[in-house]
């Protein structure tokens, strides 16, 4: 590369910030990481920003807690589809698992405007959810509501939380309609969701023995529903970790890269979770400049979901080899934004 040594540091460091992020993303975050809590003051927030905490499963039963991480989860990526909406990332918002802070102490820390943060209660067949959306400056309720309804309703509850969250944020800096915006959770089929969500559990543990079991329930929920492109979604991101810590090789994910992607491409021709995939397995297969339609990939990918910071970081990467380094620089410092 025909790199100048400041640009090659400053590309180095932000791609090792940038990959511990992400990997970070795709595994569980460890009780003993607690959020530093800092003196600073804030010196700008986005009044179109906003960060969904990990609910609280009122009961000690487990499927209440893989349920209520879940809810949270799904919340965050339906969210993220709402043009100009700043969503913190489930890895930094879960660092609050647990942890009894005032919500204006969350907001200054993570710089959002609003916290989002709930309770959810299963008991038969009947499922109890609240949700609070809260000004973070204030302290005050933007909304507060409370949901008891059937088992079966936890779609449509899901869907009103992300919708009435983005109707209650200040609509100027947000789609004129931000509220239709709102991602669907891809499946009306309640086992398969279960199942994703169990996957989703056992990925963001990311141990050598959980990775395995996400693989399972991600595959038994597309049994369920051969159009739940989202739990195809979670087996490429297992797929992901399962390389990184070397329990499959290079080669075989390279295979996945290439084979789940066009899977879901059929169902959904513009989802960038595939054509990012897709991008990669091209860069990889044809090293370093692709075939041609790895950037077309990657760029369509991007305009479709600009902020994904998994895919601007492999883009970045992407760029680096192509001795394209300040480009590279901006991507990644974009991704780690």
């Amino acid at each position: 590369l025909s790199l100048q040594r400041p640009d090659y540091l400053i590309l180095g460091a932000l791609g090792i910030v940038a990959m511990v992020i992400v990997a970070g993303s795709l595994s569980e975050i460890s009780d003993t990481h607690k959020p530093a809590v800092s003196s600073r003051p804030i010196d700008h927030i986005d009044r179109a920003s906003i960060a969904v905490l990990p609910f609280v499963a009122v009961t000690a039963e487990s499927d209440d807690e893989y349920l209520a991480d879940g809810i949270s989860e799904v919340l965050i990526h339906q969210l993220s589809n709402v043009p100009n909406l700043k969503v913190v990332a489930r890895t930094t918002s879960f660092m609050f698992k647990g942890q009894n802070i005032d919500a204006r102490e969350i907001g200054r820390q993570l710089r959002v405007a609003a916290v989002l943060t709930g309770s959810v209660q299963r008991s038969k067949d009947r499922l109890r959810i609240t949700a609070q959306l809260i000004d973070s400056q204030s302290g005050t309720h933007y909304w507060s509501q409370e949901f008891n309804r059937q088992d079966d309703d936890i779609f449509a509850i899901q869907d009103e939380i992300a919708k009435r969250a983005v109707e209650k944020l200040p609509a100027e800096l947000l789609d004129q309609n931000p509220a239709s915006r709102v991602g669907g959770i891809g499946t009306d089929n309640r086992e398969a969701y279960e199942e994703y969500l169990k996957g989703l559990e056992q990925l963001r543990i990311g141990s050598v023995d959980s990775l395995p079991r996400a693989l399972d329930y991600f595959e038994r929920a597309i049994e369920l529903d051969d159009g739940y492109n989202e739990a195809r979604i979670g087996l490429l991101r297992t797929y992901r970790v399962q390389q990184l810590i070397f329990q499959i090789s290079y080669a075989e994910l390279l295979v996945r890269n290439q084979t789940i992607p066009r899977e879901i491409l059929r169902r959904d021709p513009d989802s960038a979770q595939a054509k990012a995939a897709l991008a990669t397995a091209d860069f990889s297969l044809y090293f370093p400049n692709g075939s041609g339609e790895a950037e077309r990939l990657w760029n369509e990918s991007l305009e479709t979901a600009p902020n994904d910071p998994w895919i601007l970081m492999t883009y970045a990467y992407y760029l680096e080899w192509n001795d394209r380094p300040q480009e590279a620089i901006k991507v990644l410092e974009k991704a780690l934004e």
